[in-house]
């Protein structure tokens, strides 16, 4: 099988995507250790109710649009 090189831009977006996967992962065992009892479609449901979340006021956010 080739390799193939991928461009700069691929390549952010897929460590953007690995590192998002790499904080629900995070969260997902802060939820377990946090609720121990919990059954894991009980830790799935927090997983899923912290991501449908809408951003808190209190981060730093860049408006939409503005270039870094």
């Amino acid at each position: 099988m080739a390799v193939t090189e991928q461009s700069p831009e691929a390549r952010r977006l897929q460590e953007a995507l690995e590192m998002h996967e790499f904080g629900i992962a995070l969260y997902r065992q802060r939820m377990r250790r946090e609720h121990p009892q919990a059954s894991e479609e009980e830790v799935d449901a927090m997983v899923r109710a912290w991501l449908a979340e809408p951003p808190r006021e209190d981060r730093l956010r860049r408006p939409s649009g503005e270039k870094p």
